[in-house]
């Protein structure tokens, strides 16, 4: 088993922090916390190339329900979604006062969008697409913004709107990691992949994951994508007690989409081009029991993914995703009929293994 390490970044003021997001080259990290007013929001630098401890906070008038650093091509800019319907872009101005100081002195607003509903999920395109904003309301749909210019943006421009048109709201989803403007989201027991058609200025759906058997019917609660040049080439997929698998395709640069289907997490591999990939189940990650994957994320690169998991701790259990989304909590589960139970929460890690299959190596756990 592997081992992990742990660092801590305490609030200034001792305030518990709810939300928190680092920024895409590891640099910067920002946190929300409960304050009397609203919420305050304090960035942190963590890169070990910078010997400037510097902090910068500030408030906003309402709870944060998600943020996402914009790439460092555009600048140390980050958007924050508020309970308010509003979507506020905060960006760092250069400090000129004094040789040697911070090079940055504190955020200030950029811009704004306002919704007219709540943002649950927000994340920035891939940066070879210029400056895009996703975000999925509570109306289950995703909303794409694009910025005005991409420095400093000061309005955004709605570029149009992904419905699942299954009947079932959208409850989370993720950026392709390439040039073309792809994304996947989950709706009901399937995972539907989207195509932006720049001829036409139309999404498009291109590809379904799904487990076809009658028993895998739980809800995607979360997915994520894997970059292309992190794959290897496996000539076959070990199978183990705690993970189920199939042979994986024997491809170069294989592309891979993780998806949460309650105690199981599915890899898909997906092959050709962006406007008709052909998914694949390469493998299934099978969870303890009672364990339900709320969150997936792979590292840079690719050989590693975590999977964030919770159980009730009474039997009674009922794990609903389109509640957490759509109920007005910002919770990410809801445990129905059962107000007492509280959920035990890990993060399992699973590592690729030279023949191309993913095994557990280590657990986190809350306790």
């Amino acid at each position: 088993m592997g081992s992990i390490s742990k660092t801590i970044l305490e609030t200034e003021d001792g305030s518990c922090t709810y939300e928190a997001a680092h920024s895409n080259s590891l640099s910067r990290f920002i946190t929300a916390s409960k304050v009397q007013a609203g919420s305050r929001l304090q960035v942190y630098n963590t890169s070990p190339l910078n010997s400037n401890s510097d902090t910068f906070q500030w408030d906003v008038s309402s709870t944060v329900l998600s943020m996402d650093w914009a790439s460092p091509l555009f600048g140390e800019m980050v958007a924050v979604s508020l309970d308010s319907d509003i979507i506020e872009f905060w960006g760092a101005t250069p400090n000129f006062s004094k040789p040697g100081s911070s090079p940055l002195s504190n955020y200030s607003k950029l811009s704004s969008i306002n919704l007219k509903t709540r943002a649950r999920s927000i994340r920035f395109a891939p940066s070879q697409n210029g400056l895009i904003l996703a975000a999925l309301t509570d109306l289950g749909e995703i909303q794409i913004f694009e910025a005005d210019q991409i420095l400093a943006p000061s309005s955004w421009t709605l570029q149009g709107i992904v419905k699942t048109m299954t009947g079932e709201p959208a409850t989370c989803f993720c950026w392709r990691p390439a040039k073309d403007l792809v994304l996947a989201l989950g709706s009901g027991s399937q995972a539907i992949i989207y195509h932006y058609d720049r001829c036409v200025l139309t999404w498009k759906r291109v590809a379904a994951c799904a487990l076809e058997t009658p028993q895998h019917s739980s809800p995607v609660r979360a997915l994520q994508w894997r970059h292309e040049s992190s794959a290897v080439t496996p000539a076959a997929a070990a199978s183990t007690s705690s993970t189920s698998s199939t042979p994986l395709l024997s491809m170069d640069r294989a592309e891979m989409l993780a998806v949460s289907f309650g105690s199981q997490v599915a890899l898909f591999q997906l092959a050709g081009r962006s406007t008709s990939l052909t998914p694949k189940v390469a493998q299934i990650l099978d969870l303890p029991s009672g364990e339900s994957a709320w969150k997936v994320e792979w590292d840079l690169t690719g050989g590693q993914l975590a999977v964030g998991t919770e159980k009730a701790v009474q039997d009674t259990q009922d794990f609903s995703t389109n509640s957490s989304f759509f109920n007005g909590s910002s919770n990410r589960n809801s445990i129905s009929n059962n107000k007492s139970s509280t959920p035990e929460s890990a993060v399992r890690i699973f590592r690729q293994s030279p023949l191309g299959s993913y095994l557990p190596i280590s657990t986190i756990t809350s306790a």
